[in-house]
């Protein structure tokens, strides 16, 4: 079996109680597992397979879309609560900004990375969904960002084509702009982009840019 299968598996219980109807004890179910993992390990071994299930059963039309928004609103509680539960890194920590673009209300990507950020010792400014590119420029520049990290699933492609353009205009020089997310794979990165497809692959970029 491979370790995404091993992965969906496991959260098959979670899927089952969605099915049913059964909301108290999902997240019951869901909030022990937090509980029994570490932050990365709850991102990596729930957070991605149950989301990704659960986008499956509902292009399927086996989950509504009432389900999907309760686990997402469930996971964002428990993610925020791991965002907080970090100490504040020190003031010459760098910091990472991390949002959605201004149309794109998934956010779990975006807040995912907040939480690895801090984890690998940044400072993070999570700023929630949805916000325009001058207002990404703005905060980058007035906190001194040295990452910008976007996520985006649903954009369509000429939407975000023009925001890669305009972000690489009105980001400040100093800030790496790293974009995740499905909505990133058909693009080749402008200069100072960096497309990642992978959280893994955005925890191994923290690391070798925190020095």
């Amino acid at each position: 079996m491979t370790q995404d299968v091993i992965l969906r598996n496991a959260v098959l219980p979670g899927i089952e109680l969605l099915r049913v109807g059964k909301f108290t004890d999902f997240t019951l179910w869901l909030a022990e597992r937090r509980g029994h993992q570490g932050s990365a390990e709850f991102i990596f071994a729930t957070v991605s397979p149950l989301m990704s299930l659960v986008g499956v059963l509902w292009a399927e039309g086996r989950l509504s879309v009432a389900d999907e928004h309760f686990v997402s609103m469930q996971i964002k509680k428990l993610l925020l609560n791991c965002l907080d539960a970090y100490d504040t890194p020190c003031s010459s920590a760098p910091l990472l900004i991390a949002t959605t673009p201004e149309g794109e209300a998934h956010e779990l990507g975006a807040l995912c990375a907040a939480v690895l950020a801090r984890q690998a010792g940044w400072n993070v400014l999570y700023l929630g969904p949805g916000l325009s590119v001058a207002e990404i420029a703005h905060a980058a520049g007035r906190h001194g960002a040295r990452c910008v990290c976007l996520s985006s699933i649903f954009l369509a492609y000429r939407a975000f084509e023009k925001i890669l353009g305009e972000l690489q205009a009105a980001v400040p020089t100093g800030a790496d702009i790293v974009i995740g997310g499905p909505v990133s794979q058909p693009f080749i990165a402008p200069e100072r982009i960096i497309l990642l497809q992978d959280l893994r692959d955005f925890s191994a970029y923290l690391s070798r840019r925190v020095a």
